[in-house]
């Protein structure tokens, strides 16, 4: 029997050694096990089904020919069945009483179910492979905890039908016309995303780069909540911004996200005429000001990762996010993912000059 300590291995990635050969070992971060070899978590009073989990292991590495490696928590799921094994993926059940976290499990489920949810994950050839309900969960999971406050929201979504495409490797991704590692197509209404990509934030105890939330982000910005469907083209909001989406509509988000969104184009626009990396900067990386829609994607990320950054520099453009959620992350992060930060606050002190921004505010 193997014992682990669950708070230091969970956020591990997990892999196979001399896969497929006779004696194949299982490899958690510097650990490598024998597949003949029982492991509990001291911190947890629980031992896995080995074999279970094993199973999951040779899964994932025969799908994505070993480009993808869970962590310890997602194998963990898989083979025992318990939702809270995935709760290193969801920030906001760090602030959840007893019930109510079992109540967002409950919703995640319900999500899966939805005839509206559609995840699927494809190969190189195309194929649908079916039969991976744990990733189903992790994407669920991540909507549920934008949207645990906004059930109305989320039911207006799920009456439409949120499209996920998954792809085992980088090959199966650019051969379906997939964009850089990730990419909202609009044509098709989907997400796609290259698979490993949905765990490479989370190697570390704080959640990290969400490329499928910045990802979510663009579909938000397409989907019109008067219609129940995708837009042909980018509205620069988020679903109850606009008086036409009807009963989920939340004006006084409108109102914040107007003025904060003014004042984030004011910092940029004096970057670009005057690139001196002087405060009060703006959040987002120059990325973000290229259009409406990569502006409305990068801040909702940097919303559920560096709240108290984002809350101090532009408390109008924080309170849009916080009214229209009706949650506020800074409950549940004691400190920020700083990638984000010093990634952007580095571009502007640097002294080079931004491009010019191509944000408006339009006014429907």
């Amino acid at each position: 029997m193997t014992t682990l300590k669950w708070s230091d291995y969970y956020y591990k990635q997990v892999g196979i050694s001399d896969f497929p050969s006779e004696r194949v070992r299982v490899v958690i971060d510097d650990l490598s096990i024998d597949i003949d070899t029982p492991f509990a978590f001291e911190d947890r009073h629980d031992e896995l089904p080995i074999e279970q989990f094993i199973g999951s292991v040779a899964k994932v590495y025969s799908l994505t020919t070993d480009t993808c490696r869970p962590q310890l928590a997602y194998h963990a799921f898989v083979a025992s069945h318990r939702p809270n094994y995935m709760d290193g993926y969801f920030p906001i059940t760090q602030s959840l009483s007893k019930e109510i976290h079992r109540q967002f499990h409950k919703t995640v489920s319900k999500v899966m179910l939805n005839t509206g949810f559609d995840v699927r994950l494809l190969d190189e050839q195309y194929s649908y492979i079916r039969k991976v309900p744990a990733l189903a969960y992790l994407v669920a999971g991540h909507i549920v905890e934008m949207f645990f406050y906004r059930q109305d929201i989320l039911d207006a979504l799920l009456k439409g039908t949120i499209h996920i495409w998954l792809y085992t490797n980088v090959q199966a991704y650019k051969a379906a016309g997939g964009v850089a590692g990730g990419c909202y197509n609009s044509q098709h209404d989907c997400i796609q995303l290259v698979v490993s990509r949905l765990f490479e934030g989370f190697n570390q105890p704080t959640a990290g780069v969400s490329p499928f939330l910045h990802e979510f982000g663009h579909l938000l910005d397409y989907f019109d909540a008067g219609t129940l469907k995708a837009a042909d083209k980018s509205s620069g909001w988020l679903p109850g911004m606009r008086p036409s989406d009807g009963a989920i509509y939340t004006p006084e988000a409108r109102e914040a996200f107007i003025a904060g969104k003014r004042l984030e184009m004011d910092r940029y626009d004096r970057q670009v005429v005057k690139p001196d990396g002087l405060d009060p900067l703006p959040i987002g990386h120059p990325y973000v000001f290229q259009n409406n829609s990569e502006f409305v994607a990068g801040y909702l990320e940097m919303f559920f990762r560096n709240p108290h950054y984002f809350a101090t520099q532009n408390p109008s453009l924080y309170s849009s996010f916080q009214l229209l959620f009706k949650q506020d992350p800074r409950d549940y992060w004691q400190a920020d993912f700083p990638f984000y930060v010093e990634q952007n606050r580095a571009f502007y002190k640097s002294g080079q000059r931004p491009h010019a921004s191509g944000l408006k505010v339009d006014i429907d």
